[in-house]
C-alpha cells in the first residue's frame, strides 16, 4: 500500500506540469507578441550600425518555443538564410504541417536536448512535433 501511494504522489507534479505545459503552450506565442516590437526595433537598430548581418536566436527550456516563434517571424522579414535559430532544451511546438512550413523558411534551426530532460518531450500530446534537426545528448 505504501508503494501505491508514492507512485500517486510521485504523479501528481508530473500531471500538474503537463497541465500548466498545456495552458502555457499558447501562452508563448502571446508573450513573443507582447516583446516583439523591441526586438524587432533592436534587429533593425543592428541592422543600421553593422549593416548586413545574420542574426541568431537562442534560448532555453520553455523560452525556446518563443525563440523558434521569434526566429520564425525574423526569417519571414529578413530571409530564412539571414536567421539561424539553436534552442536548447525546447517543448514541442505547433503540429505536423507547421514543423514542415518552419523547416522550410528557417533551415539554419537547431535543437539541443538531454535524452533525460523531460521538457523536450512534451506537452504529451500526440499532435505536436519537433522543429528538425534534433541533436540530442546521451548520459554516458
Amino acid at each position: 500500500m505504501i508503494v501505491e501511494r508514492r507512485s500517486l504522489f510521485c504523479l501528481v507534479p508530473l500531471l500538474i506540469l503537463i497541465g500548466m505545459l498545456h495552458i502555457t503552450k499558447s501562452m508563448h506565442f502571446t508573450i513573443f507578441h507582447f516583446v516583439r516590437s523591441g526586438i524587432l526595433d533592436g534587429v533593425s537598430r543592428a541592422k543600421e550600425m553593422y549593416g548586413e548581418l545574420k542574426i541568431m536566436v537562442t534560448e532555453h527550456s520553455m523560452g525556446g518555443a518563443m525563440a523558434a516563434f521569434c526566429g520564425l517571424d525574423l526569417a519571414l522579414i529578413y530571409g530564412g538564410n539571414n536567421v539561424e535559430v539553436m534552442t536548447f532544451g525546447q517543448p514541442r511546438i505547433g503540429n505536423a504541417a507547421f514543423a514542415s512550413y518552419y523547416s522550410e523558411v528557417v533551415p539554419n534551426t537547431f535543437r539541443v536536448t538531454h535524452e533525460h530532460d523531460l521538457v523536450p518531450h512534451l506537452p504529451l500530446i500526440i499532435s505536436t512535433y519537433h522543429i528538425r534537426p534534433i541533436i540530442t545528448f546521451q548520459q554516458s
